[in-house]
């Protein structure tokens, strides 16, 4: 019964720190947007990237 109790608890750990990761990148990827648009309606030109994923 405990090594099914810590099984679970690692599983969910993992899944955590999983829905943590995901939403870092999206939160980094929103202000990325939100600096492009800032530098956009000051005049700069903004190049746009692509990444080969």
């Amino acid at each position: 019964m405990l090594v099914k109790q810590r099984w679970r608890l690692a599983q969910r750990s993992c899944l955590v720190r999983r829905l943590a990761l995901h939403h870092l990148v999206k939160h980094q990827t929103h202000h990325r947007g939100q600096l492009t648009t800032l530098l956009r309606q000051l005049g700069h030109v903004v190049a746009v990237t692509v990444s080969a994923v």
